[in-house]
């Protein structure tokens, strides 16, 4: 998939729409030293982001660094740009239990091609459902057929995990990868093809004071843009949430 660019989603929106989506993407803010990206160049891959009309996003770090609360703020700005649209646009959750809002239905990991059109979809700890190692589980089969047909129901999956090696090849088929900071011996378990990026995004977080690396995630895309956002988790989020696991 190749973005529009910020101009061209000018062109194609209404005014109103237009508002709402730098609204919505002004929420993610440049961070990082010393050479952070622009405030324009992170709100304009944001927007891109949020106003694609389908999307494959992996969420990858270490365990307890906020991929979690990362993917809900995600699929919650990306859902609330398609309401302002005029688009039905259901949020689902796989492998959280039941501490959700209640404008988040819940799908069972074999269940997801029956997902409506425009779902956003977060598969939290997608590892434990939809292992490399069990490729031919129910689970990993309907994830397979649902991300076939994903640009035709114009879907968008935000899928986290500890690590790139316990997700199958296809998830690195991505429009942009979100990084949160590595475990200890990542270099032992990421797939080759992302062991340098998670040595450029380590390098980002430690540039930072630790208090905040839970606020940022390091993007990258196919667009060229790559560095730490800053963000604020939903609302909703807090222990409970992060520890209530399906």
């Amino acid at each position: 998939m190749r973005w529009t660019g910020i101009n061209a989603i000018d062109r194609i929106i209404d005014g109103e729409v237009q508002q709402a989506v730098r609204g919505l993407a002004s929420r993610f803010l440049p961070g990082g030293d010393p050479v952070p990206p622009s405030s324009s160049d992170a709100e304009r891959f944001m927007a891109q982001i949020i106003a694609a009309p389908y999307g494959l996003y992996p969420v990858l770090g270490a365990k307890g660094s906020g991929k979690t609360s990362w993917s809900l703020a995600l699929a919650e700005s990306i859902a609330q740009y398609r309401h302002v649209k005029g688009l039905a646009c259901p949020l689902v959750a796989v492998g959280i239990k039941d501490s959700l809002p209640p404008h988040w239905g819940h799908a069972q990991p074999e269940g997801l091609e029956g997902l409506p059109l425009h779902a956003v979809v977060v598969l939290d700890d997608a590892g434990l459902d939809f292992s490399s190692r069990d490729y031919h589980t129910p689970a990993s089969r309907a994830l397979r057929e649902a991300l076939a047909v994903l640009r035709h129901q114009q879907q968008t999956y935000i899928v986290n995990s500890h690590s790139s090696s316990q997700l199958d090849r296809y998830f690195l088929e991505a429009d942009a990868i979100f990084l949160k900071w590595p475990s200890l011996l990542f270099e032992g378990t990421e797939r080759s093809a992302l062991q340098g990026k998670m040595q450029e995004s380590l390098a980002a977080f430690q540039s930072l004071p630790k208090s905040q690396w839970p606020s940022h995630i390091y993007a990258m895309s196919i667009t060229g843009f790559q560095g730490l956002i800053r963000y604020d988790p939903p609302p909703y989020w807090g222990d409970r949430l992060s520890r209530n696991k399906a």
